[in-house]
């Protein structure tokens, strides 16, 4: 029998990437292991396929997957609880969460963990009152753990809206005044709902994260690559929480600081001629030989045998420099060419790809708004959209996700097909009108990723190694990812997982489709 013992292990970029993200990540997880967190979404690379017996030509590593006859298949029984036990997906709340009841000393316990989650997972959970109250009662703090990891009295409802409104609270006093644009309460509850880049950014600025802990939160939480080098405000953020600690200096005063003399408007800039090497390079660099050559520009600059040595740190972080202003000119140059790319608009092109792939079927020649619908049919099925009666006729409504079916085996909790991350990759009408394209980064990126990998396994031809069709998916993808700031192909990100446990499959597209009709074929209530 073939060995399989690497058969799921990732595959290195040449960039080495993969390699340095793979790192961080086993740092991150061990990080939350020693804190007792046990909900990391993971996957063994060191377990071995449970497929191995359906392989019959060395040569040839995948299964083959029979949809008419799935329920007594044994080879699809075994995919399926390969996914229940090793494809999990920890919500981007409860991450920063537990940052935040570790970062004020509050140890609710690992039995009440389950009921916080269900309390701010609940819709209609509010942070109460706005009387600035930073300190439990001392009913609540007889029943805290007497340290991370450890067990604590059973709490209620009435407990985690306090424990939830001390720590909006006791956050709100980490940030300078006026910083926060409108109401903090709106504020804090987007960033638990719905964290992106700058509500991160400022996250990490007001509890004066280090580098490397900022990195790992903008991997795993927003599956996004830690510095973007074509942002002026990464770069700052860079500096900020590397060095202002060196000097005695407050992160989040360096980071005001630093915009103040580096992002203020190009008039009133200490010196705002052109960059020389900047003149006539309109349309010439990709995003990638962007980046390397102000990494480079960076990396002299920061380094101690280039422009900063451990000396003149401090003026770095008050004055301005000529070499930072030209690595600031240059982002602001590529940038106004557009060189980072919208979500939605490399999603629309991905799928406008695979229509014209559709395009060799009959049925689906031409593109309009009914072929979509058609599209959208075809992939997920038949119960995927409904006509609903209004009062200017019927129209075309998205099949809800609370009709859509359990693929849990055995009713299991919390498997990651049921799950809402899961739901919300499936393509919808909404998602092709920039009012309504999705703002949540991790969904923009599971949509990316569901398009490219649709692009690639419909047509065929693949590799019969399941090692050449990750490495493949893998490269052809990275490119897709970095055009929008996105981190590459990464295996403790459930949804790039379950992709990649299709790419196992003889049919990819046809074991796609399966699962979405299985997930569908409830009728309308």
């Amino acid at each position: 029998m073939q060995d399989f013992t690497n058969l799921w292990k990732e595959q290195d970029l040449p960039s080495g990437e993969t390699t340095r993200l793979d790192n961080a990540q086993d740092q991150f997880n061990l990080w939350l292991k020693e804190n007792g967190f046990s909900e990391d979404a993971l996957v063994n690379p060191e377990e071995s396929s449970p497929f191995e017996d359906s392989f019959q030509d060395p040569d040839d590593n995948t299964w083959k997957f029979e949809a008419g006859s799935a329920d007594e298949n044994e080879v699809f029984k075994s995919f399926f609880a390969y996914i229940q036990k090793n494809v999990t997906s920890v919500p981007p709340h409860r991450y920063l969460l537990r940052r935040l009841l570790s970062h004020f000393g509050i140890f609710i316990g690992t039995n009440n963990f389950e009921g916080l989650w269900q309390h701010v997972e609940n819709e209609k959970w509010r942070i109460s009152g706005a009387n600035g109250k930073t300190m439990l009662s001392p009913s609540l703090e007889d029943k805290l753990a007497s340290g991370e990891g450890g067990t604590a009295e059973s709490m209620d409802e009435k407990d985690y809206k306090e424990i939830i409104t001390v720590l909006s609270n006791r956050l709100k006093e980490c940030f300078p005044d006026g910083m926060i644009k409108g109401a903090w309460t709106t504020w804090f509850r987007q960033l638990i709902k719905d964290p992106n880049v700058d509500r991160l950014r400022m996250l990490a600025l007001a509890l004066k994260w280090d580098w490397d802990t900022y990195h790992l939160f903008k991997a795993k939480v927003l599956k996004r690559r830690a510095l973007n080098l074509l942002d002026c405000e990464d770069i700052l953020v860079f500096i900020s929480l590397n060095f202002a600690p060196q000097c005695g200096r407050e992160p989040f005063g360096t980071y005001l600081s630093l915009r103040d003399i580096y992002l203020a408007p190009p008039a009133s800039r200490p010196d705002s001629e052109a960059d020389p090497e900047s003149s006539g390079t309109a349309g010439t660099d990709t995003e990638e030989n962007s980046s390397v050559k102000i990494g480079d520009m960076l990396s002299e600059l920061l380094s101690p045998h280039g422009g900063v040595s451990s000396l003149d740190i401090d003026t770095l972080l008050s004055e301005p420099d000529e070499n930072l202003l030209r690595v600031i000119r240059k982002v602001n140059e590529l940038n106004s060419r557009k060189v980072m790319r919208s979500p939605q608009k490399v999603f629309l092109e991905q799928w406008d790809q695979f229509m014209y792939h559709l395009s060799v079927r009959e049925e689906y020649s031409g593109y309009d708004k009914t072929n979509k619908h058609r599209v959208f049919k075809y992939l997920y099925g038949e119960n995927v959209e409904r006509q609903v009666s209004s009062s200017g006729g019927n129209r075309i409504a998205d099949l809800p996700d609370s009709k859509m079916a359990r693929l849990a085996p055995g009713g299991e909790k919390d498997f990651y097909l049921d799950s809402q991350e899961f739901l919300d990759t499936r393509i919808r009408d909404s998602l092709f009108y920039t009012v309504n394209f999705t703002s949540d980064e991790v969904r923009q990126r599971n949509l990316l990723l569901t398009m490219a990998f649709l692009n690639y396994v419909y047509l065929g031809g693949l590799p019969s190694s399941y090692e050449m069709r990750v490495g493949e998916f893998s490269y052809n993808v990275t490119d897709l990812l970095n055009q929008c700031g996105f981190m590459s192909l990464h295996s403790a990100s459930a949804y790039d997982t379950f992709l990649k446990l299709l790419l196992s499959c003889e049919d990819p597209f046809e074991l796609f489709r399966f699962i979405w009709h299985k997930k569908t074929e409830s009728e309308f209530c």
